[in-house]
């Protein structure tokens, strides 16, 4: 259950990024809207209705804040040019420079969101003890494929896919 709302939460980025110009869902765009509610027009009306953004292993420390369901969008992407910041904070003057999905570099490797204790994902705030006896977290990565990862794998796959691949090359090989 729990993978099929990260898959259709990829298609719904997907469709967002079809109709942006290739442009993939900030995290929190100028306007202060969350990823949530960005995604949420590409799901239909009972996913909308339902915890799709809740991740049903996570235990809010805050249950009152909407915003923190367990699952948390990353916010910084590599391009062939630089680190891109996929959200904007509330005292930035700068406005927001979304990434174009085709620029994201490693999307085989890359995590797009994933199990969080905040509704963004950073190498600080994933949350790697929900599966596996608490040894793994669940990741949506970037060409659509969701993982178990550990702590170490998922901080590749926020900071380094490179040494993801071949980490996981050499696992499996």
């Amino acid at each position: 259950k729990k993978m099929n709302r990260y898959r259709n939460l990829y298609i719904a980025n997907q469709m967002y990024t079809s109709e942006n110009k290739g442009y993939i869902c900030p995290a929190r765009d100028d306007n202060n809207n969350k990823w949530q509610a960005l995604l949420s027009p590409y799901l239909d009306y009972a996913e909308r209705r339902s915890d799709i953004f809740k991740d049903p292993l996570y235990e809010s420390p805050n249950p009152e804040n909407v915003n923190l369901t367990g699952i948390g969008m990353g916010i910084y992407f590599l391009t062939p040019d630089s680190w891109q910041r996929n959200v904007v904070w509330g005292s930035d003057q700068d406005p927001l420079r979304q990434v174009k999905l085709l620029r994201v570099e490693n999307r085989a490797y890359r995590i797009f969101m994933g199990d969080s204790t905040d509704w963004m994902l950073t190498a600080n705030n994933m949350d790697t003890s929900r599966h596996e006896s608490g040894t793994k977290g669940m990741f949506l990565l970037f060409d659509g494929r969701v993982d178990l990862l550990t702590q170490e794998e998922a901080d590749l796959g926020i900071r380094n896919p490179l040494e993801l691949k071949a980490l996981s090359r050499s696992s499996d090989g």
